[in-house]
């Protein structure tokens, strides 16, 4: 904990071949399967089988066999299902890096299916490629949050002229189907936005949060606002971000993040601040609940996800 850089699943393999992996990102709804990313694959397994698991998901069957393709390194998944219902939501959404489109892996399936469009007229495709033909939109990350029923947010980039969109819908209870949100283009003049690597989503508003070296910025997307700074912190780097949508508290609208200040003694630069917010229509409001001091330096937050 010391020294690690990365998390590691420490892989028994007698032949030697591997010596770790390197998880991404892992979910799991309620008491159901769990989706993990190691090393660009998706794997799921569940409590039945003590932790053991397969070949990777990610791959579509065809007639020919298994077609393998490429993924985002974040799982879209809805939460609400464990609040309000015995019946979890329990499907996942990935981006197919490879496709430049939206797929999901249904539940109790072995391999994942590619999300079809029912209305031409809807705010968008999940096939990229058709709004932006040729090559469609790369991908950048992908957020939960517990906004509108329990509402996703894919962040996707136009490398042809550099412009980002946001793509936001919602996993419902019925396999294969998901409810698209809009589509929305992010104003170039969005400070700090596509150097951005860190970023949440508020629970009362749905506002985007997001962190660039050692400013907060808080970001009414949806009605085409300029992001605003929430927070600057001097001298030091703001190294993870996390919007608590798993505790107790997941309805109270809570975020943290974590920063880092250089040549502090024994490295001991961390911190750790828990905010919660007023996110009323008009405005972004966040108030400083508690910090915690003399962390090294923190690169991911998390609550019992694994």
């Amino acid at each position: 904990m010391n020294t690690a850089e990365e998390l590691q699943i420490f892989d028994p393999d007698s032949k030697g071949y591997r010596n770790n992996i390197v998880t991404s990102d892992i979910q799991r709804v309620k008491e159901k399967r769990t989706m993990f990313l190691c090393d660009g694959y998706a794997y799921v397994n569940t409590t039945l089988n003590e932790g053991e698991f397969g070949s990777p998901n990610n791959y579509y069957l065809t007639d020919v066999g298994y077609e393998y393709f490429s993924i985002g390194d974040k799982i879209a998944c809805n939460r609400t299902g464990e609040i309000t219902s015995a019946a979890a939501i329990d499907q996942y959404v990935l981006y197919n890096t490879s496709g430049k489109k939206f797929c999901y892996l249904r539940p109790l399936a072995k391999n994942m299916y590619d999300l079809l469009d029912k209305d031409s007229e809807e705010p968008y495709s999940w096939d990229t490629t058709k709004d932006f033909a040729p090559n469609g939109l790369e991908y950048v990350t992908t957020i939960n949050s517990l906004f509108s029923s329990g509402q996703s947010a894919t962040i996707l980039r136009d490398l042809s002229n550099g412009k980002y969109y946001i793509y936001t819908y919602a996993i419902t209870r019925q396999g294969g189907t998901v409810t698209k949100g809009g589509r929305y283009e992010v104003p170039t003049v969005a400070t700090g936005f596509g150097e951005s690597t860190l970023f949440s989503m508020t629970t009362r508003q749905g506002y985007l949060i997001y962190a660039v070296d050692n400013t907060l910025y808080g970001y009414d997307f949806r009605k085409n606002n300029h992001p605003v700074v929430l927070a600057t912190f001097p001298d030091e780097e703001i190294t993870a971000i996390n919007n608590d949508i798993i505790s107790e508290q997941q309805m109270e609208d809570n975020f943290y993040i974590a920063t880092y200040k250089k040549g502090t003694e024994e490295g001991r630069g961390g911190s750790v601040r828990k905010y919660s917010v007023v996110d009323t229509p008009e405005q972004i409001n966040i108030t400083e609940e508690l910090v915690w001091k003399g962390f090294p330096r923190v690169v991911s937050l998390c609550y019992k996800q694994f």
